[in-house]
């Protein structure tokens, strides 16, 4: 798992994204009763939890302002949205999404 998760980093895949790709044969692996075997050599590796920042009104403007100017109609309700209900997503929401470790 080691040397898949090293790989995986070294061809550009951020760590959470090899994370992911673990619990999802974790997943599959539990279904058929093989993941305790291998359980014990596993090991998640370190990820950044940081959320960022809120953007500032000028940067609000101009991000809406560039949306206006999109092909897509859906566009600018969409990224008003996201803006006035914070973006939609929880900073917790990766608990949830099985990111606990093993």
């Amino acid at each position: 798992m080691a040397k898949y998760q090293k790989k995986r980093v070294d061809g550009g895949a951020s760590p959470k994204t090899a994370n992911l790709e673990i619990g999802t044969l974790r997943a599959i692996l539990k279904r058929s009763g093989q993941w305790a075997r291998l359980q014990p050599e596993v090991e998640m590796l370190p990820t950044q939890d940081d959320v960022g920042r809120a953007i500032t009104p000028k940067e609000e403007s101009a991000l809406l302002q560039a949306c206006g100017k999109s092909r897509s109609r859906s566009l600018v309700p969409f990224v008003t949205l996201a803006i006035e209900t914070g973006g939609a997503v929880r900073h917790d929401s990766h608990v949830a999404m099985g990111e606990r470790g093993f």
